[in-house]
């Protein structure tokens, strides 16, 4: 009997030893849920400050458009070519028309002006 009894301890004691430990778990869990708290901290602050940059930039095309006045500063040169409302922001290559605003230039796969196919748009900024 005595000599069960020695055995069967040391095989719960190899079986307990090769089984990951209850503290162990515990800490890889909480580790798990402290990064994804943090990637959705992270997302969320990502996605406010898009939506600031949205807000900012709306308010600057108002603040341009204002400034024109209602006839747009000089004539309709100073409008999108598409929509007629907003001020130039977007310059097309090759052909270098600045021609668009942004909203329309995220649309746009081919110039309003000269019809060549846009291989890049660049954001400008034009003085009045």
């Amino acid at each position: 009997m005595s000599g069960d009894s020695s055995a069967a301890p040391s095989a719960a004691a190899r079986k307990a030893a090769h089984q990951p430990g209850f503290f162990r778990r515990f800490l890889e869990l909480l580790l798990l849920l402290v990064s994804s708290l943090a990637a959705l901290f992270f997302f969320k602050s990502a996605e406010d400050a898009a939506a600031e940059k949205k807000r900012l930039e709306d308010e600057l095309r108002r603040v341009r458009r204002r400034r024109r006045g209602p006839s747009g500063g000089s004539g309709d040169g100073g409008k999108c070519a598409v929509c007629m409302d907003n001020p130039l922001e977007v310059a097309l290559e090759p052909c270098g028309h600045v021609c668009l605003c942004r909203d329309c230039g995220a649309r746009i796969d081919a110039c309003p002006v000269c019809r060549a196919k846009v291989e890049q748009k660049k954001d400008v900024f034009l003085s009045t």
